[in-house]
């Protein structure tokens, strides 16, 4: 049978287990990146009311942070990540910006290392082919 609880009509209702509900939830997130903590609304937390501002503590792999994602706190309680606050960034999103940047970079580098080394190759090939000349007409 699926636990119940008396309602003030004393009619019984479905109560499911706390497991089922799922983590808490917070919404209108920001991350703190010097103290690597989340604040926060929290709903759905068992012993804080919904709405409430939350704390936590500090979060395993900050790197991951970002909207719909269950994070893990160094001291093991796990938070759904749900709207990020307005103006807040999320770890998740800077870290790719931050890598399609360095991408970028890498690729710029290539390229101009590449057109360096054509043009070295050029000069060279010139330069041969000048020297050839001058063998053949001083030949």
């Amino acid at each position: 049978t699926s636990p119940r609880i008396a309602s003030k009509n004393n009619i019984n209702v479905y109560c499911p287990p706390l497991f089922a509900a799922g983590p808490p939830v917070i919404s209108n997130w920001r991350y703190d990146t010097s103290k690597g903590i989340i604040s926060g609304t929290v709903t759905n937390h068992p012993t804080i009311p919904d709405g409430d501002r939350i704390t936590t503590s500090p979060v395993k792999n900050p790197n991951g942070l970002n909207e719909n994602f269950v994070c893990q706190t160094m001291s093991g309680s796990k938070y759904k990540l749900m709207s990020i606050a307005r103006g807040a960034k999320a770890p998740a999103v800077e870290l790719k910006a931050k890598l399609a940047a360095e991408n970028k970079a890498k690729a710029s580098a290539a390229e101009k290392k590449r057109l360096a080394e054509e043009k070295k190759a050029a000069v060279a090939a010139k330069k041969a082919a000048v020297a050839a000349k001058k063998a053949a007409v001083a030949a």
